[in-house]
């Protein structure tokens, strides 16, 4: 949420808008929202100067608001410092953009014709798995990037839609005697900042720490269940006048209708009729969860991948494109997931989805450990 207008928020402010949201957007509208879809608000302090906007948004709520404070969880000065400008920017800049915008779009289902889309040529951008948790948890060696050249065909259309992006049928046809299907995932909004490789190549690196993890266990705790991540990628598509479009891709999942959403990043879990409609092993959802309590185990309690979701996959979806294992293949079922989401303690990283602390303390919340827990040594090893 961006800092709200108006004198009934602020001690002291500069904003250019004293009387009010200048579009009549009222604070007590937007809480009832937030109700409605379930979601959950935290707020993070960098100083006093928003205790009178957290009272006004507690009296909204119904009931208290419990800020936590950004130096508590490892945040230099100097970000905290420069995180104070921005705001202050921000409610300042009358002038600035209103915000972000849904972006006109027809969904269609149909898979195109390949051979009447044109060829693309493009770049893709993927990150490397770290060598070590310690280079990257502790000595912040940035993962490596690479970049190569491919080609892809595009259909028009989106075919269907997510919370934050829409998704695009794509053909990668770098190696025509080869082509790969992949759905290609773009922002489904328009405004200042939402074209950025920034954005999208911070998604992809969550995926790459999530898939570094996933490999860990496997190798620590083989199980018969095997847990894999897509590896996830940027396209940079040029447009005309030296711009550029960028779209997340992925291979595309071969029983799409299989798909399942496990966990979120907040306190959703998959529920036991769900699992018996979608006639799932009750040890699959148990292992989902006790990785990501794995994973703050495995970090000393830096991070935590938690938003869970994929395919039980096929032979055909696990061949390519996704997290390498080694040792014996296992026999049991197999999990594909993509879009994880990270909480890591310093909040500056793997934004949006990242509620830190707050957010690792509202899953062992609703956490019960259970057999795999037991069985890797991380029982007790939580908040």
């Amino acid at each position: 949420m961006l800092p709200p207008h108006g004198r009934r928020y602020y001690v002291s402010a500069n904003d250019n808008h004293p009387s009010g949201d200048p579009d009549g957007v009222e604070i007590e509208d937007v809480i009832q929202e937030f109700r409605k879809a379930n979601v959950q608000y935290y707020f993070g302090k960098i100083n006093s100067s928003t205790d009178k906007m957290v009272s006004v948004f507690s009296k909204a709520l119904g009931e208290p608001i419990e800020p936590f404070s950004l130096k508590d969880v490892g945040i230099p000065d100097s970000v905290t410092c420069a995180v104070s400008r921005a705001v202050e920017s921000s409610v300042a800049a009358s002038t600035a953009p209103k915000g972000r915008k849904l972006r006109p779009f027809v969904l269609n289902p149909t898979v195109p014709e390949w051979d009447s889309l044109d060829t693309i040529r493009a770049k893709i951008l993927r990150y490397e798995l770290p060598p070590s948790l310690e280079s990257y948890i502790v000595h912040r060696v940035p993962l490596e990037r690479t970049v190569k050249a491919c080609s892809l065909k595009v259909a028009a259309s989106p075919f269907d839609k997510g919370g934050e992006r829409i998704a695009f049928h794509g053909m990668d046809v770098t190696h025509p005697e080869h082509p790969v299907r992949v759905v290609l995932k773009e922002t489904m909004f328009v405004g200042d900042g939402m074209n950025k490789a920034q954005k999208y190549e911070a998604a992809i690196e969550g995926q790459s720490i999530a898939a570094y993890l996933a490999n860990k266990l496997k190798k620590e705790h083989p199980e018969s269940i095997s847990l894999k991540f897509l590896l996830g990628k940027v396209a940079v598509l040029p447009l005309p006048g030296g711009k550029s479009r960028f779209m997340a891709v992925e291979r595309l999942f071969h029983d799409c209708s299989k798909f399942v959403k496990f966990t979120n990043n907040a306190a959703y879990t998959i529920s036991k009729q769900k699992m018996a409609d979608l006639g799932m092993d009750p040890a699959l959802p148990e292992y989902v969860m006790a990785f990501s309590h794995y994973t703050f185990a495995a970090t000393q309690g830096k991070m935590m991948v938690v938003d869970l979701q994929g395919v039980i996959a096929t032979d055909s979806d696990t061949s390519e494109s996704s997290t390498p294992h080694s040792g014996s293949k296992p026999d049991g079922p197999k999990l594909l997931l993509t879009d994880p989401a990270i909480h890591d303690v310093d909040l500056t990283r793997f934004y949006p989805m990242n509620h830190g602390l707050k957010g690792m303390q509202l899953f062992f919340a609703n956490h019960e450990c259970n057999q795999f827990c037991k069985k890797w040594g991380i029982e007790g090893k939580r908040l």
